[in-house]
Parts: C-alpha cells; sequence; structure tokens
C-alpha cells in the first residue's frame, strides 16, 4: 500500500464516522424533542414564540446534545409576524422549556371557551 492510498482510506474512515455520529446525534436530539412540526412552542425564558417547521440538533458548548426547533416566530395572539422573522428555540424534556400548544388542542380549547362563553351569556 502506498502512503497516497494510506491517507485517502483514512479520510473516508473519517468521514464516514463525522456522518455516522451527525446522524447519530440527530437521532438522539428526535428522540428527546417535546414537540412535532406545526405545533406552537413557547419559550419562557425568552418569551419567544414559534411554530415548529424543523427539529434538529444542537451540540452544546458542554457537549451535550439537545434538540433545535425552527419555524417562524408569532405573536401573542398566536399570529405570523408581519416581518415574517424566523426563530431558534433549544432545549430537550428536562430544560425549562415551558410550553407546548398543538394547534388542535388549542383550537379545541378555544372553541370549548367561546361555546361555554356563548352558553352562559
Amino acid at each position: 500500500m502506498q502512503e497516497s492510498e494510506y491517507v485517502e482510506k483514512l479520510k473516508k474512515l473519517e468521514f464516514d464516522f463525522s456522518q455516522a455520529k451527525k446522524k447519530l446525534y440527530i437521532e438522539f436530539a428526535l428522540s428527546q424533542a417535546i414537540c412535532g412540526k406545526g405545533d406552537i412552542l413557547i419559550d419562557n425564558d425568552t418569551k419567544t414564540i414559534i411554530r415548529v417547521d424543523t427539529i434538529t440538533a444542537h451540540k452544546t458548548i458542554s457537549d451535550t446534545i439537545i434538540p433545535a426547533y425552527r419555524g417562524f416566530e408569532l405573536r401573542k395572539d398566536l399570529k405570523l409576524r408581519k416581518d415574517g422573522n424566523r426563530e431558534t428555540i433549544y432545549g430537550a424534556k428536562s430544560s425549562d422549556l415551558s410550553v407546548v400548544v398543538n394547534q388542535v388542542e388549542l383550537i379545541t380549547k378555544l372553541g370549548d371557551e367561546i361555546c361555554s362563553h356563548l352558553r352562559n351569556g
């Protein structure tokens, strides 16, 4: 084996290993996710509200792998901001990402509250 073959094979092994690690990071982060695509996620610390459209992995400074939720930022009334700003919220089950609201659950809850209010006058 020539040195150039050795170097080439070594580079391929390193590339394959880095790809396998990346795949494992994403798999682990998705297993820790507290919501899914289309859900509304609120970060209590920053008061950021997003509608999640992408979930991927984020590696922290301490080499911990956590989910990263990306989506369009919403106003407090849960409507899209006019500027179409996108935000990322980082966190896992044990983090203090507080509230996760599924759109269907939210609509059902709001509908029930409106019906109750109408019935009670």
